[in-house]
């Protein structure tokens, strides 16, 4: 891993997916809302400027388009697990399935807005190089995992 200009790291990395996942549900609303519920919420105005913000944002949807868009949070936040990626890929793939965008199935496109984003839009198990962007299909042998969450961290 060696830093690079922006301050992002290359790496080479596995990823797998677990049975563990925020529950994002989106629909066209007459004003835009966007709710964090589950074990996880977090307090409000804790995401002033979310993901979720910064994805419609990315897409050129801000102030565009109205959306009620709930998010139960599953997964703690800040605990390296990739949820506020996922959250955003989740939001991509439901703004396509809405027919409001078309996916860009150039997955790299993305990692300007989050490095594990192009993993999460590819959806399976990979390797990842560069920063996230680089996703290259793979099959890991089966794991079990125990995931710890302190207090705090």
């Amino acid at each position: 891993m060696n830093k690079r200009e922006d301050g992002y790291r290359n790496i080479k990395s596995g990823i797998t997916f677990i049975n563990l996942f925020d529950e994002v549900c989106i629909k066209k609303n007459n004003s835009m809302i966007i709710q964090y519920s589950g074990t996880f919420k977090p307090p409000q105005d804790f995401f002033e400027d979310c993901i979720i913000k910064k994805t419609l944002k990315f897409l050129n949807l801000d102030n565009k388009i109205n959306l009620e868009i709930n998010i139960k949070k599953n997964i703690p936040i800040q605990a390296g697990l990739g949820s506020a990626s996922s959250n955003a890929a989740a939001l991509i793939k439901g703004l396509e399935k809405l027919e409001i965008i078309k996916i860009n199935k150039d997955y790299k496109l993305y990692s300007q807005l989050g490095a594990d984003i192009p993993v999460f839009l590819y959806g399976k198990n990979a390797l990842v190089e560069g920063i996230g962007e680089k996703v290259i299909k793979h099959e890991f042998p089966k794991y079990f995992f125990l995931l710890v969450k302190p207090k705090i961290g």
